[in-house]
């Protein structure tokens, strides 16, 4: 199955309630939209916590929103006809959105949960992509959650190459997970593997606007 996601922050001119509102929204119109919308399998609205977690260190801040897709396949998805597309323009900041696409791997248990820690990595000069998802791999072996998976690229065009997902049952539950020996065992994983300056971790609410197959590892 094909996973594709988009991460941005939200037009500075909404507050956090406003921007969720519209995003909310931006769903139901591409829901009626059928020749975008019936290829989808599964979407979620992830709503990133975007001043961080107080008190952890290390998780990154300044965005709101990750729109996450799962298609059959690469050929299957299609682009958002351009109203629907003006429309995000309208609600999304001025970076823009940085897209993911490639496949997941469940590792261990539910890849569902009413919260997320996400590792986004892109990787080192000269790394390849399969490096970076096995040094991936071994480091989200040991993770405590709801459930763990790795996505890895199959679109070298795109910012990121891999992704390390955690589910949690809460925001107490997710500063355990960052604050745990076996995360930052992760950042010792992967070292040499991904380019430091660009990794992200972000801390966010997960909410299923559409019901798709579920997974499991």
């Amino acid at each position: 199955m094909y996973h594709y996601f988009y991460l941005t922050e939200r037009n500075p001119r909404l507050n956090t309630a406003q921007f969720i509102d519209r995003w909310r929204r931006h769903a139901v119109i591409a829901a009626a939209i059928p020749e975008f919308w019936t290829p989808v399998r599964r979407y979620l609205q992830n709503d990133v916590l975007p001043d961080g977690l107080p008190g952890v260190p290390g998780v990154s801040t300044g965005f709101d929103a990750l729109g996450e897709f799962f298609f059959d396949s690469t050929e299957v998805k299609v682009d958002a006809p351009p109203h629907l597309a003006q429309d995000m323009v309208e609600i999304a900041g001025p970076g823009g959105r940085r897209p993911f696409g490639g496949v997941r791997e469940v590792l261990s248990g539910t890849a569902e949960g009413p919260y997320r820690v996400t590792r986004i990595a892109t990787r080192a000069e000269g790394v390849s992509v399969p490096a970076l998802a096995e040094a991936l791999r071994a480091g989200a072996a040991g993770l405590d959650g709801i459930g763990v998976a790795v996505s890895s690229s199959t679109q070298p065009t795109f910012p990121f190459d891999g992704v390390v997902t955690v589910w949690v049952a809460d925001l107490d539950a997710a500063a355990k997970l960052l604050n745990s020996p076996a995360w930052h065992g992760l950042g010792e994983r992967t070292a040499g593997v991904s380019d430091p300056a660009k990794e992200l971790t972000l801390v966010a609410r997960e909410v299923l606007l559409k019901v798709g197959p579920a997974e499991a590892p």
